[in-house]
């Protein structure tokens, strides 16, 4: 498990007062992923979902998804629509074909 400071701060300070740090487009992902591997699964919810509602923007920030494991894209896909997976511009296919 690799983590950077700044998200290490950030997962400490949600579990101080989960009102305070903001999930965000550039740091979703990697939220995501930490806290399903802390076990920190209300965190994990909010992360899903913030990403089916900013699919398009979260596909087009410079970031491997390939890190995101076969059991978060199955959650994650139970969230997103057909028809938002149709209308996604995902160029790389970095997760549209998984969410099929």
């Amino acid at each position: 498990m690799h983590c950077d400071i700044y998200i290490f701060e950030w997962l400490v300070r949600y579990l101080l007062d989960p009102s305070l740090p903001k999930i965000e487009v550039h740091n979703v992902v990697s939220v995501l992923i930490s806290s399903e591997f802390l076990g920190i699964d209300d965190l994990v919810e909010k992360c899903l979902v913030f990403v089916s509602n900013h699919l398009e923007e979260v596909v087009k920030m410079p970031i491997d998804m390939g890190c995101l494991n076969m059991s978060l894209i199955d959650r994650l896909a139970t969230k997103v629509g057909l028809t938002e997976l149709a209308t996604l511009k995902d160029l790389k296919d970095k997760l549209a074909s998984k969410l099929y």
